[in-house]
């Protein structure tokens, strides 16, 4: 697969984020999309996913606290469970 110059489907964006999130190596997220490690590294970076810090690249992990609100409705559904 030759993806190179190709404009990203949002099927291989939800894919390259799906191997970010599993921490896959970026050789084999390369290998996977057909496209130059670059490509790969600028479309992370454009996504969010990748901070520039002293000519390094970062990952951004996830905000623990987007989820809070997922979590207190599972407390909630576990709490009236008990008290049935």
């Amino acid at each position: 697969m030759n993806n190179k110059g190709t404009i990203w489907s949002a099927a291989e964006i939800e894919q390259l984020k799906t191997e970010v999130n599993r921490r896959l190596e970026l050789d084999q997220i390369v290998a996977a999309h057909g496209r130059t490690p670059y490509a790969v590294v600028s479309k992370m970076h454009s996504m969010g996913w990748l901070i520039l810090v002293d000519s390094a690249y970062h990952l951004v992990e996830p905000d623990p606290w987007a989820l809070l609100p997922i979590v207190k409705q599972a407390q909630q559904a576990f709490t009236q469970k008990e008290q049935k």
